[in-house]
């Protein structure tokens, strides 16, 4: 009898984490198109100057249009900074 629960958890394992995979995944997938806007994405660090807000183009994207920043070559770091809808619930800016 034990041998056989053990089988029976043997194979109930690889279901459950493959429902759990696809749960996940239908869940938390996100991302951007640019179709419209920037969507919220921003500039932190050495780009763009004073501002925040990336360069948007409508066109040129896969699909849909793109963003970028250009780099102030000061030496330090830049990168993007997500909007909320990437950054999970319930999220609160510490800045």
């Amino acid at each position: 009898m034990k041998t056989m629960n053990k089988n029976l958890l043997k194979l109930k394992s690889p279901w459950a984490f493959f429902w759990a995979l696809m749960i996940f995944q239908s869940v938390s997938a996100q991302q951007s198109t640019f179709s419209l806007n920037d969507e919220g994405w921003r500039v932190v660090g050495d780009a763009q100057g004073p501002s925040t807000i990336p360069n948007y183009d409508s066109m040129g994207g896969n699909p849909g249009g793109y963003c970028h920043a250009v780099d102030d070559v000061s030496g330090d770091y830049w990168y993007w900074s997500a909007p909320v809808c990437f950054k999970g619930w319930p999220y609160t800016d510490t800045k």
